[in-house]
């Protein structure tokens, strides 16, 4: 039997889907009732770290501010000003930041952070962001690092490395992570949107020449076009394994805001070999949000078994920390989820393919080769999982 605390989390999580639903349109507020008990507290807990605190204040603040604890509802209301004034800071900063791009002729796109909140939710103090993404061309990511760092900002995540380090890196990774100590700000220049590993073909130069012009903070800027912004969202969610219910809420919010082409939605996720990463997303939207979506397409996503088991697995942590990466084989390389979720077979042989034989950066970290020499790295990788497989066996 269900104990109570038990029960009501449930109910508590309920209320907050409850709330989201109300700000996307897809539940009427008077359809709410606050009956069984809400434990704010838990309520709390739950929606700062996925993001959740100006939704949820917005809608209490305008339902449902007479059955909210005057202290939390407080305390909401002082969290969604920072988070509003921030992201308010942040759209400034990153208009700033493609001017100064622009003065070094270094074409970007910025998606993500104020892009999605403008277009998806149609507010930028409605989504909590707290960085800067942007797309550039892989061209100019060398002399994009060389710039940033001579303009103040510091590399994340930065150790030791050699010119094998940063080759691999570019060959492997998709992103640099930049953070300015003056600006307290993190940029992400990114030159695709997932790891080679993962083999998705969903390649970003044919994006450069479908760009929508946006109007934003004064100035008009070129953004990814809906359909594109809904493939990368999944992308991104699917990366992380979903653990984040922001990610569920902004293709929820696109897809609830913007005119989808849903043709050409389906058309491009087929071409890049993710539609099941797509249709794991549109079904994570549905059945947590009611997220509308076209009944044609409802009747492909729910056709497929794999999506259905995906779907479960993330609704059975939902709101839940993942302490580590389920699946995970061959000394964290390997991941069963991102096998999984691609419906492709040729897709899956070429992710164990570059599971075993693709180098990236940790391979220099053991062994630093000069240039002449890179061709060795593929030779030298599988004996470097099959170590690390056996190390992690023995512990």
């Amino acid at each position: 039997m269900e104990d109570s605390d038990s029960k009501k989390r449930h109910t508590t999580i309920e209320f907050l889907l409850n709330c989201i639903k109300v700000q996307l349109g897809t539940l009427a507020a008077e359809n709410i009732k606050i009956s069984a008990p809400i434990d704010w507290q838990y309520l709390l807990a739950i929606a700062q770290p996925h993001g959740m605190i100006p939704i949820l204040y917005t809608v209490l603040q305008a339902h449902y501010a007479s059955a909210v604890p005057p202290e939390t509802l407080a305390w909401l209301g002082h969290q969604a000003a920072q988070i509003a004034t921030r992201n308010l800071a942040l759209t400034n900063e990153l208009i700033s930041l493609l001017n100064w791009l622009d003065t070094h002729n270094i074409p970007a796109v910025p998606f993500k952070g104020p892009i999605l909140a403008e277009t998806a939710y149609n507010n930028l103090s409605l989504r909590q962001f707290v960085d800067l993404d942007i797309l550039i061309h892989k061209k100019d990511a060398t002399k994009i690092k060389q710039l940033m760092l001579a303009d103040g900002y510091d590399q994340v995540f930065h150790i030791p490395v050699n010119a094998a380090y940063e080759a691999l890196h570019l060959q492997s990774a998709c992103e640099y992570n930049f953070f300015s100590p003056t600006r307290k700000v993190t940029v992400e220049p990114h030159w695709g949107f997932s790891q080679k590993k993962l083999c998705i073909s969903f390649t970003p130069e044919p994006l450069w020449q479908r760009l929508k012009q946006l109007p934003i903070a004064g100035k008009t800027l070129s953004v990814f076009s809906p359909e594109d912004r809904v493939l990368i969202i999944c992308i991104n969610g699917m990366k992380d394994y979903w653990c984040n219910f922001k990610t569920v809420c902004d293709v929820a919010a696109l897809v609830c805001n913007c005119q989808i082409d849903w043709q050409i939605l389906l058309q491009r996720s087929r071409l890049a070999g993710c539609q099941r990463i797509l249709f794991v997303g549109l079904n994570l939207a549905h059945s947590t949000l009611d997220t509308p979506i076209p009944d044609h397409i409802l009747q492909q996503v729910q056709a497929d078994k794999m999506t259905l088991s995906l779907t479960d697995q993330v609704h059975n942590r939902l709101f839940e920390k993942i302490k580590k990466r389920a699946g995970n084989q061959i000394g964290g390389n390997f991941s069963l989820w991102d096998l999984q979720i691609r419906e492709r077979k040729r897709d899956k042989i070429h992710y164990f393919f570059n599971l075993i034989f693709s180098p990236n950066e940790g391979d220099s970290l053991i062994v630093p080769l000069p240039p002449a020499l890179y061709w060795i790295y593929p030779c030298l990788r599988p004996f470097r999982l099959i170590t690390r497989f056996i190390v992690g066996q023995k512990r």
